[in-house]
């Protein structure tokens, strides 16, 4: 006889409260107990709720003053201090929704995820006007660590100097000289390469460097060729003030890093004659300069790794500038209740995770399947005002909703962990014992890198017995990480969290009690409140308990959708076969029921994978790479070495070729750290499977051996 899964197993209805929306439940404990402890730091309360409440509400009513509410999206900066969690409860109470921000995103993905939302608003920083260009849509930046109502441009991260080949310089000197200059201004000579292929040529040159030694050489050689070059010492923001005048050509190293650039350029524009260029040499993505026409530039060439800017000979009308608004600003608002804004079926947030086509991709999630999650995980763990989470993940990651909506919806308190303090896991675990932490949450390798120093640590204190709750979510757990917790935190329950981003946070549960080291591995569990969980074959049919098939969801928890794209939203959110009339998340994973009604997970459909808890589609970064100049293919691969995994990168190219520092360059301009693969390698040809596919299993052990090698 056959078994199936009993409809038991999925009888998850329960009772929640479907008229709230998560920013109303905030506001809820924030009355109860307006001066308990909401938001800590290093430094001890940063904001009682009182205070949490009275800040958001000022932020809500400039948005709410300039037409933001239901419908609207908002970014947010998710930078490690407690304003964030201001930006994030103002954001949800004017009723939009809120989109997180990387704050070291590349600006050209910040700038896509701004534009594909069509976000107008962003919350962040001062350091965040250097990186705004990108995003043509946004109207209004708030800078909420600016405390004056004046705000300055900062002086962005120039990159390293240009000091390029005699082939580099040679075609620099061919695009320079064919503009047949009488003037030249060059931002960075570095070695002086350019300067002596141009120099001879034209009347004048000038030319600042940061460097003093580069400058006293440059004017040495100069003198000795009897000719006349006006080189000063300065950073090429500067250029205005150190070089004033009028030329015909102006010549910028395009290492520089992006935003810096861009910010150069509207400097430059009012040096260069109407008519003239700008040669922005050897630039990592020429592409990121193409869109620049309009306004100072009438066109822009791109010419293999350089690009030719055409200053127009009369500047049309530009867009209207960018309002930035500063904290100062915010605090002239009132700090009263402002009126409820946003519906339960409103979207929430959206969350960009990595997608196949070399974009990311958002997803939708609703007020109502959010404050499902926060219901349900309140009551099932009794989530109160005695609990303080240590927050440790990043804004970016879904685990963060939690984190914020979730403690402060119960009347709990959040410690947010400082980025230095992130950056040091032994400071990690002096804080979870040294003070009186009862819950943490991330993916398990970010515990697993931190677990080392709690074992090894002899510190007393009163982390060891507060901690209660430790929940795991996002990635695999190994066997012998729940008792080694217990022998730190005795009091600790020990939870693994599944599900997907497409699933509000979390959809399964599992408390891990007793390990059978016998198990393949931690099992994923049951299905949360008002969650159905299917394991189907490749018709969409259930398959027979123990077997393994395709992971789906359903019920409260699914997400709304991928914002903006029906298609992709369309091929992974199905009609549910069981429930005429609603829908099903395809997870794109496997799995099977185990006979005690839990769900086993056993890995990916796809190359979609996990990195330290981040979705990472190898697609969008082979994408990325083959997209380079002379690359011909690329691979992208997982590599699992001593309990790590991390990412390696393949590729073949066309001659010249492709040096792999100017690969991981266009990389790390245009992904987030964590998909930058450790390891790069240029091959002549890829490996083949018999069938003519790739050989994947091949590149990896390559991978596992360079590594192993230290090469």
């Amino acid at each position: 006889m056959i078994d199936y899964p009993p409809s038991a197993w999925n009888a998850t209805g329960r009772a929640y409260r479907d008229d709230a929306v998560p920013a109303g439940l905030v506001v809820e404990a924030a009355r109860r107990a307006p001066d308990a402890p909401a938001v800590l730091d290093g430094t001890g309360t940063a904001y009682t709720y009182g205070a949490l409440l009275t800040a958001a509400n000022r932020l809500a009513r400039l948005l709410h003053e300039h037409g933001v509410g239901p419908g609207d999206y908002v970014g947010v900066v998710g930078r490690r201090r407690p304003d964030t969690v201001v930006a994030l409860l103002g954001v949800a109470l004017s009723g939009a929704a809120f989109v997180p921000c990387h704050p070291d995103w590349p600006a050209s993905r910040l700038g896509y995820v701004l534009s594909s939302t069509g976000a107008r608003w962003l919350i962040g920083g001062a350091a965040d006007l250097a990186r705004v260009d990108t995003a043509p849509g946004l109207t209004d930046l708030v800078l909420l660590d600016v405390l004056t109502a004046e705000h300055h441009l900062p002086v962005p991260d120039a990159g390293e100097p240009w000091d390029g080949t005699d082939a580099d310089a040679d075609r620099v000197r061919t695009l320079v000289l064919a503009e047949a200059p009488s003037s030249v201004v060059e931002l960075g000579f570095g070695s002086g390469s350019v300067l002596r292929r141009v120099a001879p040529h034209v009347d004048l040159y000038t030319g600042l460097d940061p460097d003093e030694a580069a400058v006293r050489a440059g004017t040495a050689w100069a003198k000795e060729q009897g000719l006349f070059a006006d080189l000063v010492t300065g950073y090429a923001h500067e250029v205005a003030e150190r070089l004033p005048g009028s030329y015909d050509v102006a010549v910028i190293a395009g290492t520089a890093r992006v935003p810096y650039l861009r910010a150069v350029l509207d400097q430059v524009a009012e040096l260069v004659r109407p008519g003239g260029s700008v040669v922005l040499a050897d630039v990592t993505d020429p592409a990121l300069f193409a869109d620049l026409t309009g306004g100072s530039w009438s066109a822009a060439e791109v010419r293999g790794p350089d690009v030719v800017l055409r200053r127009s000979t009369v500047d049309t009308p530009a867009e209207p500038g960018l309002r930035v608004w500063t904290r100062w600003h915010v605090e002239q608002r009132p700090g009263t209740d402002v009126p409820a804004r946003g519906r339960p079926g409103d979207v929430s947030y959206v969350i960009f995770t990595s997608g196949s086509t070399g974009n990311p991709k958002g997803v939708a999630v609703s007020n109502t399947a959010l404050v499902n999650m926060l219901e349900w995980v309140t009551t099932s763990y009794g989530v109160s005002a005695a609990d303080r989470l240590f927050q440790v993940t990043s804004f970016c990651f879904d685990l963060s909703i939690y984190d914020i909506f979730g403690l402060l919806s119960a009347g709990g308190s959040v410690r947010l962990a400082s980025a230095e303090e992130l950056a040091e896991p032994a400071r990690l675990a002096e804080i979870m014992l040294s003070e009186p932490i009862t819950f943490w949450n991330s993916a398990p390798p970010l515990f697993a890198w931190v677990l080392p120093f709690l074992t090894s640590s002899r510190r007393a204190g009163p982390g060891r017995e507060s901690m209660r709750l430790m929940f795991l979510a996002g990635d695999w757990i190994a066997l012998s990480v729940p008792d080694e917790i217990r022998t730190v935190f005795p009091n600790a329950l020990v939870v693994n969290y599944g599900g997907a981003t497409e699933t509000a946070v979390w959809s399964t549960y599992y408390d891990i009690g007793e390990v059978d080291p016998a198990w393949p591995s931690i099992p994923y569990g049951r299905p949360i409140a008002n969650a159905r969980y299917y394991v189907l074959d490749e018709h969409r049919r259930r398959v027979p308990i123990g077997e393994p098939g395709d992971l789906y969801a359903a019920g409260t928890v699914l997400a709304l959708g991928y914002h903006g794209d029906p298609a992709q939203t369309a091929q992974r959110f199905v009609p549910d076969p069981f429930v005429p009339g609603e829908r099903m998340y395809a997870f794109g994973d496997r799995g099977r029921w185990l006979p005690d009604g839990q769900l086993q997970f056993l890995g990916r459909i796809d190359h979609q994978v996990k990195i330290r808890g981040y979705r990472v589609e190898l697609g969008e970064i082979e994408s990325m790479i083959a997209a380079l100049e002379c690359v011909r293919e690329a691979v992208v691969v997982t590599v699992d070495l001593a309990g790590a995994r991390s990412l390696a990168g393949f590729y073949t190219f066309r001659p010249p070729g492709v040096p792999v520092e100017r690969v991981r360059a266009a990389l790390v301009d245009r992904l987030p750290e964590y998909m930058v693969p450790a390891r790069l390698l240029a091959l002549d040809e890829l490996p083949l499977t018999s069938n003519g596919k790739v050989d994947r299993a091949a590149l990896g052990e390559l991978a596992r051996a360079q590594r192993e090698g230290g090469a």
